[in-house]
């Protein structure tokens, strides 16, 4: 009975709490799309275009909405072309990516300019075939961008993405001083927060 007791009390506190903390978060959805490349792996590597999107939850930190953490859970198709004279080819890779961002407004106006900087987690969940490369499941990287807010509901933005592990453990054209060969991408994205 004790223990029914304390169970009972302890979910009553955790929702208590979890609806304090979630009341004021905003839920979005967003689509993107990227110019990417990974640096440093193959000859003729040149950037790609992939696209990506998924959802995002944004939390003020202050009373004036003006500062944010914003969470976005995203697909995100990276990768590059490798050209030659006689063949072309696309190389993707596809990741789960968790954007963690700090975002402030530039005012507390509706319609404004914002920036975004922080870190990025990526999980690879899907990636074309060359050569059997190895490509590293994780990834991490820091992001920044900046973007205009219409009545904070529709949001444009651009990013730059830099990785900095190693996107595959295949190293052929990489010279000695060179040790990463990471992602690198120029995102533009819209985003709809309800």
């Amino acid at each position: 009975m004790k223990n029914l007791v304390v169970l009972l009390i302890a979910i009553f506190g955790f929702s208590t709490v979890q609806a304090q903390f979630f009341d004021d978060v905003r839920i979005g959805a967003k689509l993107n799309g990227n110019y990417s490349k990974i640096n440093q792996i193959h000859g003729n590597s040149k950037s790609k275009f992939g696209f990506g999107g998924g959802a995002v939850f944004m939390k003020p930190i202050n009373n004036s909405f003006e500062y944010n953490v914003q969470v976005e859970l995203l697909f995100n198709q990276y990768g590059e072309k490798n050209e030659t004279a006689n063949f072309s080819e696309k190389f993707n890779l596809n990741y789960l990516s968790l954007p963690i961002l700090f975002k402030a407004y530039f005012s507390e106006q509706e319609t404004e300019v914002f920036g975004l900087i922080g870190p990025q987690l990526g999980y690879l969940i899907g990636k074309s075939e060359f050569k059997n490369e190895n490509y590293n499941k994780f990834d991490f990287g820091l992001t920044g961008g900046i973007g205009l807010s219409l009545n904070r509901n529709i949001e444009g933005d651009i990013r730059i993405y830099y990785g900095l592990l190693d996107s595959s453990e295949w190293k052929e054209h990489i010279k000695a001083e060179d040790k990463v060969n990471n992602n690198f991408a120029v995102s533009l994205g819209v985003t709809y927060l309800f």
